[in-house]
């Protein structure tokens, strides 16, 4: 037979067209291979109970959009400040959940949305009948607990529930949110067929294509992200996907002629948290044809014309800056003519990201991030192209708080979003959000807290708070560990104060918690131990704390108990390398301790399986100079070590068991970047996400969270809760008060620049007095 293949290979020549075929053949080939990843839920379809997960950072977002109407008399190429007095800002959705990545909806678009979603209506009340001057807001909101699309009035009523009921034909394309009979509020935009875990982002809409960003179908290519754009004809309802298999695109813009998209893109596994290395290339919005590569290292495209793109990027001296290219007049239909190098058209000294074109003027919208907001603060500012000055606009209003992502009206009207404070009253963070899951029987519950757990009983929920939550800074007093009562009326008590995290419930001593007391991420001499806390599901007891690891250990952390409670297994760096140790689980190492693994690496996260017969751990002991870390599993005599999961230099951490040796829940970034990590607050892991798999089986991974911020520190537990009281929890009340003082998370990883408090004379132009509106 191989003689048979090498003979054919001798005398068969393909032609270019037949290698090109072969080759996506092959690829496709790989591709469904791969695709496995996302389609697993068949042999997890009988996991049930919950997982309980944290996100960094996220619950306090709070984001809202909002726009600033700007003078008609003011004028970008008079350089001149705008004064404070004359902006006014309006909120544009309503403070449910977060909301964000809006686009204003106008005119002959407008009247193509409305035709869309309720044919039947033509408002004929209006006299405006091409909707000129009556904007509608497509936005992006995590409301149902996944990013998805919404579409919001903020003129004359788009849509209205009794047409949206006689339109069957297109009524699966949109579901009705918040409202009235007669004036339907927020409305889901559906595309796909599924209904649980997915996402959706950076919606727009030029003539008849609504383009959008999601996560629903996977890369096909092991950590490359799962973000393809698509577009829905507005005519016909039908939605294709844009973007080719093993690629990811993100943040997508349309050309004014509607015919062409420009798209960030990347392929491959990203290391590189921060700065994504994306390529810029444009498109046919009707169908993805014509992909042509623009730029090398470019994202955020916006168009000023059909042949002039500005994007972002990091320039040579290390700062965040826009650039322009010019596209020659045949390129986009034929590939003709060559594209000349980006001209930077930001100066250095400032960070300026995510800009947004006035097409009807000479200048961006662009968010900026400069040395003198000590605060680490992003501010929405106007960029004249002509004179190559900033004009501030939202840091005369709210100087503290940072605003994201802008987006322009025809009439000049700026957007963005931004914390949106007290504008509501006084507002709490949810202690617990409901999730979609993929699996019917497994709920899926986000935590305001790290290290959540649920007690073996499923009557209390375990988790620590400390600045490494959300980059806020919280007060001593309410640092610490915490246990809600979930039974009865929900309560919650602060079991131990200080900092402390990775919490796990004794699984046969009621009302006993196993804690590590100390600052996380430390290095292996930090005096850091594991101490136990009982007595913390009872009131009337007074608690009873005891350490378990001596002084002088150094660093001992994330303890997890045998199934008949008599062992302990923890990471400790006595040794000067963070290995795996058992000792006994109520005396701690007095009475016994004996070292499980033994290199100079880091062993991290162990979760004892139910039976007993092996350890499950997340270690970088193939790379331990680098980040790069996988999950194994030994037995607790050191026997059998093998590796479970393998995502080759990527990160699969927090393992844990789920009901059995078979099934594991862990975070991983095997799905890659979900949105381009600079448009949102800053984090160390943004694409780290939840999975479950078999374990040992790599095909089986199921992505359980879609977004765009680091999910992490899952917890399984057998309670399978009902709906009730799943209601009852996320409007439990105990959320901590909404303050919108939440930087850049990780700030110090935007790019080091020597000179960043060096040129002055690139800030804004302003000779008013701020307001200062407190959040």
């Amino acid at each position: 037979m191989a003689a048979s293949f090498e003979s054919f290979s001798l005398y068969w020549k393909p032609d270019v067209m037949t290698t090109r075929l072969l080759c996506t053949l092959l690829r496709s080939v790989l591709i469904w291979t791969l695709l496995a990843i996302g389609n697993a839920g068949d042999r997890l379809v009988d996991v049930g109970g919950t997982i309980a997960f944290a996100s960094v950072g996220r619950p306090y977002y709070a984001f809202d959009v909002f726009a600033v109407s700007l003078p008609q008399s003011w004028s970008s190429s008079d350089s001149l400040p705008l004064s404070p007095n004359l902006l006014k800002e309006t909120r544009l959705t309503d403070g449910v959940s977060i909301n964000y990545n809006g686009h204003f909806v106008e005119g002959s678009e407008r009247r193509a949305l409305e035709d869309f979603l309720s044919p039947q209506a033509r408002h004929d009340e209006d006299s405006n009948k091409d909707g000129s001057g009556i904007e509608a807001l497509l936005f992006v909101s995590d409301r149902a607990g996944n990013p998805r699309i919404y579409i919001n009035d903020t003129g004359r009523p788009l849509i209205r529930t009794s047409e949206m009921v006689e339109n069957g034909a297109r009524r699966s394309l949109a579901k009705i949110g918040q409202g009235t009979d007669k004036h339907v509020g927020p409305v889901q935009m559906s595309f796909h067929d599924s209904e649980h875990s997915f996402m959706n982002d950076k919606p727009s809409i030029c003539g008849n294509r609504l383009v959008f960003v999601s996560t629903a179908e996977p890369s096909g290519t092991y950590g490359t992200g799962w973000a393809a754009v698509f577009s829905t004809s507005l005519k016909t309802g039908k939605t294709v996907r844009l973007t080719p298999a093993g690629h990811a695109d993100y943040s997508p813009a349309i050309s004014p002629s509607g015919k062409w998209i420009a798209a960030a893109s990347f392929s491959g596994k990203h290391i590189q948290v921060n700065v994504l290395k994306s390529d810029l290339y444009v498109y046919r919005s009707s169908d993805g044809s014509k992909r042509r590569l623009v730029v090398e290292s470019g994202g955020w495209p916006t168009w000023l014309d059909e042949q002039t793109i500005f994007f972002h990027r990091v320039a040579d001296d290390g700062w965040w800056s826009i650039f322009r290219v010019d596209l020659p007049v045949n390129f986009l239909e034929t590939g003709e003519g060559e594209v000349q190098e980006p001209e930077r058209i930001t100066p250095p000294g400032v960070h300026v990201i995510t800009p947004a074109a006035y097409r009807t003027g000479n200048w961006l919208a662009v968010a900026t991030r400069r040395p003198e907001f000590l605060k680490h603060v992003r501010h929405v500012e106007i960029f004249d192209l002509k004179s190559g000055k900033f004009i501030e606009l939202t840091a005369l209003l709210y100087p503290n708080v940072s605003h994201y992502s802008p987006f322009l009206s025809s009439s000049g009207k700026v957007g963005y979003h931004r914390c949106r404070g007290t504008v509501q009253g006084k507002q709490s963070i949810p202690l617990i959000e409901v999730l979609p899951s993929p699996l019917p029987n497994l709920a899926l519950i986000r935590v305001d807290g790290t290290f959540p757990s649920i007690s073996p009983d499923g009557t209390h929920l375990a988790f620590s708070r400390d600045t490494g939550d959300s980059g806020l800074v919280i007060p001593t007093k309410e640092k610490g560990i915490y246990v809600i009562s979930l039974d009865g009326e929900v309560s919650q008590r602060l079991v131990y104060t200080g900092r402390a995290f990775g919490t796990v419930w004794d699984p046969l001593r009621r009302g006993v918690l196993f804690v590590t007391a100390g600052k996380c991420f430390e290095v292996v001499s930090e005096e850091i131990h594991i101490i136990s806390v009982a007595n913390v599901c009872n009131r009337s007891q007074e608690l009873s704390v005891k350490q378990l690891t001596k002084y002088g250990t150094g660093n001992n952390a994330m303890p997890y108990p045998s199934p008949d409670g008599k062992l302990l297994v923890f990471k400790s760096g006595r040794s000067g390398w963070k290995n795996l140790y058992i000792m006994d689980a109520f005396e701690g190492e007095e009475k016994m301790l004996r070292r499980l693994t033994n290199g100079n690496w880091s062993d991290n996260h162990p979760h004892w399986s139910p039976s007993g017969e092996w350890i499950i751990f997340m270690s970088n002991r193939e790379d331990p100079h680098g980040t790069a870390y996988n999950i194994f599993q030994i037995r607790p005599d050191g026997t059998g070590l093998h590796k479970v999961l393998d995502s080759g230099l990527g990160q699969d951490a927090h393992p844990c068991f789920m009901g059995n040796d078979k099934f594991i829940a862990m975070s991983s970034d095997v799905a890659g970047f979900s949105a381009e990590p600079i448009s949102m607050p800053l984090q160390f892991n943004p694409q780290g996400e939840i999975f479950v798999a078999e374990v040992n089986d790599p095909s089986s991974m199921l992505r359980m969270t879609h977004n765009s911020v680091e999910d992490g520190s899952a917890r399984w537990s057998p309670h399978q809760f009902s709906k009730t009281e799943l209601q009852k929890l996320s409007t439990s009340g105990l959320g901590k008060p909404l303050k919108c003082n939440n930087p850049d998370y990780y700030a110090d990883v935007w790019p080091t620049v020597a000179n960043a408090h060096a040129p002055c004379a690139h800030a804004p132009q302003n000779s008013h007095h701020r307001r200062h509106y407190e959040l």
